[in-house]
Formats: structure tokens, sequence, C-alpha cells
């Protein structure tokens, strides 16, 4: 065990969602990791059923209370040889520091590239048996603690869990309790994600549906707002797509388009850096209705090249963004 290590990881719709490692495990053939999270950023886990806990997947076992979670983690193998490449000469504790830089659109730091071995929480002893370095933990293995592999699994479409926390034991943040009164004031429907500063919405729009995640980073005092194609993009167009993309950005006034490399989700995003000002509805009417219109002007170009346009046939097609 070392100090904790701060992890940028992600989501797969790209939304940070970072965790603290205190051990790692590097070898040949594998790479381990073990990160602390709070209860609270547990029961995030436990809903998105992040680093493939599924529920099949989960032995017998439980997490209860509220103390910090222990997670241990497995590098799917795909991913393994490159990474040990670059940390062969570093110790665990440096090697971990290396993952952490290795960038925004690195797959080794989505939380679907990691599968969960064994999940646990200390168990409070009785005073008489409280001693330095005397714990007991418990909770639950997976299957993935006795599998000779793992892997990347196929792309999914993000699930949104129909969650919502009780607005008594979990407040609302202050970036995201604006967010919260934009959406009501507006009449948009959101389900709030516990634990992770994260609402989501579904959107109709003039030229397909999709989702949209609103996240407030309060420490950093920003809003990211991220529309989410429902499927993912098919490994034959996405050298064709990433090239729209290309074209569509450069009209861009705000924010971008992107697709994920790996796993072809095709998103917009949109943001805001409040620093010392007071976020409020005009602001952020300044990044989340214009993020929808964009992200409806990039579908309907996106369904046009998908159906056979070429690329400036689809972008010429494509209703503009105000229209």
């Amino acid at each position: 065990m070392f100090d904790p290590i701060n992890l940028p990881i992600r989501l797969p719709i790209g939304a940070p969602f970072p965790v603290d490692v205190v051990d790692a495990e590097p070898s040949l053939s594998q790479y381990r990791i073990t990160i602390q999270v709070p209860y609270d950023t547990w029961d995030t886990v436990d809903v998105f059923e992040a680093f493939n806990l599924k529920t099949d997947v989960r032995g017998p076992g439980q997490i209860s209370g509220k103390g910090d979670v222990r997670l241990e983690l497995r590098l799917a193998d795909d991913l393994v040889p490159e990474l040990i490449q670059r940390i062969a000469q570093l110790g665990p504790r440096d090697g971990v520091l290396e993952l952490a830089n290795s960038g925004d659109d690195a797959p080794e730091l989505v939380t679907e590239s990691w599968f969960a071995l064994h999940v646990t929480q200390a168990v409070e002893l009785p005073e008489e048996l409280r001693q330095p370095g005397n714990q007991v933990r418990s909770g639950f293995s997976t299957t993935w603690a006795d599998a000779d592999t793992v892997e990347l699994a196929a792309p999914q479409t993000p699930v949104v869990p129909q969650h919502r926390p009780d607005p008594a034991s979990e407040p609302w943040p202050e970036l995201l309790a604006v967010v919260h009164g934009y959406l009501d004031a507006n009449g948009i429907s959101f389900v709030r994600h516990q634990g992770a500063d994260m609402v989501s919405s579904e959107v109709e729009g003039i030229n397909g549906t999709w989702s949209m995640w609103i996240h407030s980073r309060e420490s950093e005092r920003q809003v990211l707002v991220y529309s989410v194609f429902p499927q993912p993009i098919d490994e034959a167009h996405r050298g064709q797509v990433a090239e729209l993309i290309g074209r569509l950005n450069v009209r861009m006034l705000t924010g971008n388009f992107e697709i994920d490399p790996d796993d072809g989700g095709f998103r917009c995003r949109t943001s805001i850096i409040v620093n010392g000002a007071t976020l409020n509805n005009d602001l952020l009417d300044g990044v989340i209705p214009s993020n929808s219109m964009a992200m409806d002007h990039g579908v309907a170009a996106l369904q046009l090249l998908l159906g056979g346009a070429t690329i400036d046939e689809a972008i010429a097609a494509a209703p503009k963004p105000s229209s």
C-alpha cells in the first residue's frame, strides 16, 4: 500500500470519475490496482455497474454502512502489454503516476477497461481487538477474480440508472443546484446520479434522439454538458465519421464533436468555467441549448453520412443548428 494517488478515470460517456489508487501489482501478463473510494462514490459505481460489476458476476456478500470501499481491479488483458512497456523500469507507485498521465483519450483511463475482482469494506471491531494493522474486511468477490483472461467488451449504449437520491440526505452542490433549477424552470425532466454530481436527460430533437449528461466539477467551478448518440459507430464508418467531425468542428463557435476511436461513441461536448462568477440561468443558456442545437445538426449529418451520402453532401444537406 502507498499514499493515495488520484487516477483521472472516466465513465464511458467521457464524464470524469476520478478515484484514488492505494496499491498496484504490475506483472508481465496482468496489471492490478486497488482503489479506495468514499461510500457515496461506491454507490455510484454500484448504480452504474462500473468496472464491469454486472449483477450476474457478483458473488455472495454485500457492502453496507458508510465507510470507504476498496476495489481490487484488473486491467483488460488487451491493454496490458503497452502499459507494462511504459512502466517496466518504474516502481508500483511511479507506474500509477505514469498511468495517470496517459491522456484524456487513453482507453486504460475508462472505467470499463477495468474488471473488479474483490470489493471490500472494513469491519468495525470491538475495542479490545483494535490494534494497528489489525483489520478485518468484508464484501464480495466476482467471477472475474477466477477468470484466466479479461477482455474489453463490445461497445454498449450507456444505461441511465433510474436512481434518484433523497435530497434530505444528499444536498445539491452549488453548481449542480443551479443546473437543477434551470432544468426545472425549462420543464426538462432528468435523473440525478447519486454521488457523481451528475444529471441526465433524454432529448428528442428534430433529427433524432440522444442522452444529455450534465456534470458539475464543483472544485474546478466547471459545468460539462455531453450529448451522447445512442448507438456506437461501427468500425467500418469510424474513419468517415472522424473526418465529418473535423469538418463540423471547424464551424462550431463553442464546444466540439468527438468520437471515441475504441468504442465508436459519438458525442457533442460544451462546457463553461465559472471561476469567481455566480452561475445562473443566463450563463447556462449559453451551454445547454447550444449543445442540443449543435447535436441535432450533427445527428442529421451523421445519419445522412451513414445512409450513403458523402461528407460534403451530409454537411450541406443537414439542417443548420439555428433552423
